[in-house]
């Protein structure tokens, strides 16, 4: 996809940004069908880096692009997730202010609570039996299955 051609004209150098939001890197891939979840963010925050690289080899220095990452957040979605010390939910307008100070510095990636980068560091430090361990027993994949099973879920979307 060339990103250029759904640019404004070359002549209108006015700063602008484009945001994508998704989850933040999931520590371990959550169960019950977690590749779909995993490979749909994935796949957000590989577009908007490519995104984000292309512009920049092109020379479009006015225009940004910004992922953002926060985990849980308050806002109805998740009624009845968990947190966690390291984990908390987090409040909207938090999401909100974090994301729209990096979009205004030029900021590429956010990630929100930053203990979730801990996550990133584990992954490449504990087995693989331990990282099972962890995705079955951790606030994100219980809440991920209750939600799927719950009549509130994806089952009950026509």
């Amino acid at each position: 996809m060339y990103v250029g051609a759904s640019l404004p004209a070359e002549h209108d150098l006015r700063q602008r940004r484009v945001a994508c939001s998704t989850s933040p890197r999931p520590p371990v891939s959550p169960p019950t069908h977690g590749w779909l979840y995993a490979a749909s963010k994935w796949a957000v925050i590989g577009w908007s880096d490519s995104v984000r690289l292309e512009l920049k080899q092109a020379g479009v220095e006015h225009v940004k692009v910004t992922t953002v990452c926060p985990y849980y957040a308050n806002t109805g979605m998740f009624d009845g997730a968990k947190s966690t010390p390291l984990l908390p939910i987090l409040g909207p307008a938090h999401v909100v202010d974090e994301a729209w100070k990096a979009m205004c510095s030029g900021g590429s990636f956010v990630v929100l609570p930053s203990t979730v980068m801990l996550s990133e560091v584990l992954k490449g430090l504990v087995p693989i039996g331990v990282r099972d361990f962890i995705a079955d027993n951790t606030a994100p994949s219980a809440f991920i299955t209750r939600w799927r099973t719950s009549p509130a879920g994806p089952s009950s979307r026509p």
